[in-house]
């Protein structure tokens, strides 16, 4: 679920729904040769979880890395 558009408001992770409490940090990392332009955000979840989450702006899909 985005906020605004574009800001992550909740995701889910092998059936598990996370609520994002705040977001800490936004970035964007071009895109080379093989790899597509990407939006980073550091998350903090419910009861202190931290992760980022990655989308891949051209294809609009979505990778968390905790």
């Amino acid at each position: 679920e985005l906020r605004y558009g574009f800001l992550p408001a909740r995701f889910r992770q092998n059936g598990v729904l996370y609520r994002v409490v705040r977001i800490e940090q936004i970035w964007e990392k071009p895109g080379g040769l093989f790899q597509a332009d990407q939006r980073c955000f550091a998350l903090c979840c419910v009861n202190d979880l931290r992760c980022t989450l990655v989308q891949a702006l051209h294809a609009g899909t979505w990778q968390v890395f905790w």
